[in-house]
């Protein structure tokens, strides 16, 4: 029969056993007894305690499905006490096991293996390998057995140091952003670098002037230390990258504000080369389209604009070397304000 749903369960399992002199495969006889019945608070079903023996076939491994031992809800069948398990190392109960070896005549071969006290924590509800069970102290002094949790946790750091080695915001020099404790479980680690790995944010302070008669310090402009592309000239400021290798595409983003006034637009427009050493830089820059923000500019407004979509990344061993430049002349450039170019994204697209 299967359990009521209220009833969490997880799957257990014991290897295949054979001769060591032979390998001649044997059959498993698994005894499984838990240390007390318990009764479900909510509605009152009893299940009590009872002794199940599960044989298999010869030469194949067992499968049971056996009640978790964490799950808060359940009272002592005996006592009628509701039973904690919000503290460490707490359980509802505990299961033995016996498991013997038999020959294809059913006789007994050698010594049967004693497992218990164990446990079944809820976990992640992944199948438990009884085979790997391993002793920790118990909450009443004693020691039980647990599942064997060594893998997932490998399993989980391996993950955490790819997610690191793609944290795209440790290129651009903001260590300091990605700090966490050194106690982080590795699953914590890997979903924090994780949100880093889609876009590449350079600040003012990654923005480097190229060209025109813009300042050549980083400027306020009011709401963010930002690069003031001024109406005079059209100034040209850029950045260099190393995009991520799990990224195939990505779009070119700039965010700014104009300073003081209130109307008109900028248009901008971006460019970019791939080169890796020994390349010559002078030559292969591809030039974007001119894109003009929207009218009606509003002083110290923030605004995202996108000045390129679904872009190649560079052949792997390159780099990108990206400029952005206010076109002045362009009929879409209508302000003449100051437009202050607080920060530039690249984000992936696939």
């Amino acid at each position: 029969m299967t359990f009521p749903s209220f009833v969490q369960t997880r799957e257990v399992s014991i290897g295949t056993a054979s001769l060591l002199i032979s390998a001649d495969p044997l059959v498993i006889e698994v005894t499984i007894t838990p240390s007390r019945g318990l009764v479900w608070d909510a509605t009152g079903d009893r299940f009590e305690a009872s002794t199940l023996t599960t044989k298999g076939n010869l030469g194949e491994s067992i499968t049971m499905t056996l009640p978790c031992t964490d799950v808060a809800g359940w009272r002592d069948s005996v006592t009628g006490a509701l039973i904690d398990v919000s503290a460490p190392d707490s359980y509802t109960h505990t299961y033995t096991g016996t498991i013997r070896f038999l020959d294809w005549t059913n006789h007994s071969i050698g010594k049967s293996v004693t497992l218990g006290r164990f446990v079944l924590p809820a976990g992640d509800g992944s199948p438990v390998d009884l085979d790997k069970l391993l002793p920790v102290p118990g909450v009443s002094g004693g020691s039980v057995l647990v599942p064997d949790s060594w893998s997932a946790l490998v399993a989980d750091a391996v993950a955490a140091a790819e997610a690191i080695g793609n944290a795209d915001n440790l290129l651009t020099g903001t260590v300091a952003d990605a700090r966490l404790p050194v106690t982080a479980q590795a699953a914590t680690l890997a979903a924090t670098f994780a949100a880093r790995t889609n876009s590449l944010t350079f600040a003012a302070g990654d923005i480097s002037p190229i060209a025109g008669s813009g300042p050549s310090t980083i400027q306020n402009g009011g709401v963010f230390p930002a690069w003031s592309l001024t109406k005079a000239s059209a100034m040209t400021v850029g950045i260099s990258a190393v995009i991520p290798s799990h990224w195939t595409t990505y779009d070119v983003v700039a965010i700014g504000a104009p300073r003081t006034g209130v109307g008109g637009g900028v248009a901008l427009r971006h460019s970019r080369i791939s080169a890796g050493v020994g390349d010559n830089l002078s030559s292969g820059r591809i030039y974007g389209n001119v894109v003009p923000t929207e009218t009606g500019l509003v002083a110290g407004v923030l605004q995202s604009i996108t000045l390129g979509s679904g872009l190649a990344v560079p052949a792997s061993g390159k780099m990108l070397g990206l400029h952005v430049t206010r076109m002045v002349a362009d009929a879409g450039d209508t302000t003449t304000d100051i437009w202050d170019l607080a920060v530039i994204q690249l984000v992936k697209a696939s």
